[in-house]
């Protein structure tokens, strides 16, 4: 039951979009949890069963320890005050003794990443448990390769009948190929080149393994190929489907890294005694010709992205401004799961869209973990990788998965340097199995050693290895549980913003519930975004028409309460800063807090296109408020908004006094002042 079930939530995990949603991912973690404590607790109770021991990944596990320990550490408030990212002091000036420092910039959001890389790791664990036998290892591949034919087929209807979905949504991406139930081709290639190596590998291995088999080379060749071609029948779908969906999504890198990872199985296994050189040579021709008609039928599209662009992308310009960000802090980093916070401070060029991953895993990894730990995670997988690559030589009957394990990591390792599906949930956790099932099988433990292990059972060896697994299993459902609980209680919360965003109205009704909702949640989850959407809900409360005063006033308190209890707990919100500005302003607050917030807005978004009408607009409201250095940052700001977002920062202060504050701030500038007149003229000054 433990491994149906653990195979059902493979199957199920890049469903609900990857699982890349706050809810789908916390409920792999708690399911994952909930398997890995089920079968420290089985393995306690019924030794037969056996554990295998960590004895040849220590290693590993040290780096996958320091990662973890360093996550702790930067979500600890009782850290060395100079250990403390600068931003929190900044924050501390403004909303005072409410705040206290951490490593990260977001706690929350590095207890949420810490949460799924040790879900990833108990997924290894337990394809590393349940992968001891051989039928458990195949059953897991076998599972792997059967979901990728299920989601290719979901993907290539998908595009052939141009429904132009993602499940039952409509595609709000624009983006074009196939990407089944990802939102991201990228993301999807990757998880199509792993179930493309395990359907391959499994019926390169099934054709040759029958072809040697001494009862079937008695038969007619007509009867050998037509039982081959039976019992793998499903296999050679799987590949062929997965090939097609792979090409189609168009995503040069995921191709390109799919294209090595099957050259590299395919060499792994002519360096192994599973097949001769000459029966490699005829697989890799097929494998050859395969693709050839595959790209001759489907590849025309992803030939003219490489014709038109080549590798061209904005990653490039990117990449320099995340190594300064690195810069700032190599050795302890920002926070593990808090680059969109931290790079939004650092993107250049007015955007109204800000990147949440950075395209290069390892780049990202050492932006929020440091240098250090950065590499100790990378090498931890590494050390993995390289025991499977012992195997392969002294190898036969077992070949497939360490093979399998290395041309894996080499699939997903050359696609990390380009893009982000490793942090892609569903992506992390079916490499993880891969990878679990590659380990169990290159020990190839022999049956007489099996029997002393089971023997031995209670030896500290054993003991060790089910401890581990029950530490990591109580880790998982400490961190998921009440993210669950948070997440399910702030549903109202989180549609209102969504309604909020696209510039709806929602009824007072739903608003309340909204706020409701929020604070059930922030007590659950001490989240900064729970906070800010009590603070959205209660701001809209305040707006609605005919509401009293005394009403309004309350409305706007509640707002700043929220607003300041989600800076304290996350500083790098420059939306939240901005309408902790308005809400101070609104209820005649304090003027230094008004500045101090709109300083803060522009430190952590600079380039927010979304944000920089809005904020402008209210600095021009508050310009007489404003010290001296907010009134020069915002003298620039100014300009820039009359650049990229004119129309609604002039409609929002159109009808004020601030119309001469912007007007003196663009003196030097004769075109956006004619662009200011233009647009009142339009608009109506009055």
């Amino acid at each position: 039951m433990l491994r149906w079930g653990f195979l059902i939530m493979l199957a199920l995990a890049p469903l609900p979009l990857g699982s890349n949603r706050p809810i789908p991912w916390t409920v792999l973690a708690l399911a994952v949890g909930l398997m890995l404590l089920a079968w420290s607790a089985l393995a306690a109770v019924r030794p037969a069963r056996g554990v295998l021991p960590p004895d040849r990944l220590w290693p590993a596990l040290a780096g996958l320890a320091l990662v973890v320990l360093l996550a702790l550490l930067q979500i600890a408030p009782l850290t060395p005050r100079a250990w403390h990212h600068p931003l929190w002091l900044e924050a501390a000036g403004v909303l005072g003794d409410q705040v206290s420092g951490r490593i990260s910039v977001d706690p929350h959001a590095t207890g949420t990443a810490l949460m799924l890389l040790l879900t990833n790791a108990a997924v290894f664990w337990l394809a590393l448990q349940l992968g001891r036998e051989a039928q458990g290892a195949r059953r897991i591949v076998q599972a792997i390769a059967l979901a990728g034919l299920g989601y290719a087929g979901y993907g290539l209807i998908v595009l052939l009948l141009d429904l132009n979905l993602v499940l039952w949504w409509r595609n709000w991406t624009g983006m074009t190929g196939v990407t089944s139930s990802f939102v991201n081709r990228n993301s999807y290639a990757t998880y199509a080149g792993l179930g493309l190596l395990c359907a391959l590998g499994l019926l390169i291995t099934t054709v040759w393994r029958d072809l040697r088999s001494r009862r079937l080379r008695r038969l007619p060749w007509r009867v050998r190929v037509g039982r081959i071609t039976w019992r793998g029948w499903w296999l050679v779908a799987a590949v062929i489907a997965l090939a097609f969906a792979l090409i189609l999504t168009r995503s040069r890198a995921g191709v390109t890294s799919a294209a090595i990872g099957v050259a590299v199985l395919l060499g792994c296994f002519g360096a192994t005694r599973l097949m001769r050189r000459r029966d490699v040579a005829i697989s890799a021709g097929a494998a050859l010709a395969l693709a050839a008609v595959v790209f001759a039928l489907g590849g025309d599209e992803l030939a003219g992205r490489l014709e038109q662009r080549g590798f061209e992308s904005p990653r490039w310009t990117a990449y320099p401004q995340i190594a300064r960000a690195i810069g700032d802090a190599p050795w302890l980093g920002t926070g593990y799961g808090t680059f969109p916070e931290v790079f939004r401070g650092h993107q250049q060029g007015v955007s109204g869209t800000y990147w949440n991953h950075a395209h290069n895993t390892y780049l990202e990894n050492a932006l929020e973990l440091g240098v250090p730990a950065a590499l100790a995670l990378t090498g931890a997988i590494g050390w993995l990788a390289f025991g499977c690559a012992q195997s392969p030589r002294r190898r036969r009957s077992n070949a497939l998965y360490p093979c399998l394990g290395i041309a894996a990591t080499t699939l997903v390792g050359l696609h990390a340097l380009l893009d982000f599906s490793l942090e892609i949930p569903a992506v992390a956790v079916t490499y993880a199995a891969i990878l679990g099932v590659a380990c169990a099988r290159a020990r190839g433990t022999p049956a007489a050693a099996r029997q002393d292990e089971m023997a031995a059972w209670r030896s500290p060896r054993q003991r060790r290895g089910l401890a581990l697994g029950a530490i990591v299993a109580a880790a998982v459902l400490a961190f998921a549980v009440p993210r669950l609980v948070a997440e399910l209680a702030g549903l109202p919360a989180r549609v209102v913003e969504r309604q909020l965003e696209a510039s709806l109205t929602p009824r007072p009704g739903r608003l309340e519930l909204a706020s409701a909702a929020g604070r059930t949640a922030a007590a659950w989850a001490a989240a900064g975004e729970n906070w800010s959407q009590v603070a959205r809900a209660e701001l809209a409360l305040a707006a609605v028409p005919g509401i009293l005063p005394n009403a309004r006033q309350g409305r706007l308190e509640r707002a700043d309460e929220a607003l300041r209890r989600a800076l304290a707990a996350a500083p790098a919100n420059p939306p939240a800063w901005a309408r902790l500005a308005h809400a101070t302003l609104a209820r005649g607050g304090d003027a230094a807090v008004v500045s101090g917030a709109l300083a803060l807005s522009v430190l952590t978004g600079p380039n927010d296109g979304s944000l920089i009408a809005y904020r402008s607009a209210i600095a021009a409201l508050a310009w007489d408020q404003l010290d001296v250095r907010t009134q020069r940052l915002f003298a620039r700001e100014f300009v820039k908004t009359m650049a990229f977002a004119p129309q609604p920062f002039v409609e929002a202060i159109r009808r004020s006094a601030s119309v001469e504050v912007v007007r003196a701030q663009l003196e030097d500038q004769p075109r956006l002042q004619q662009e200011l007149e233009r647009l009142l003229r339009i608009l109506g000054r009055r």
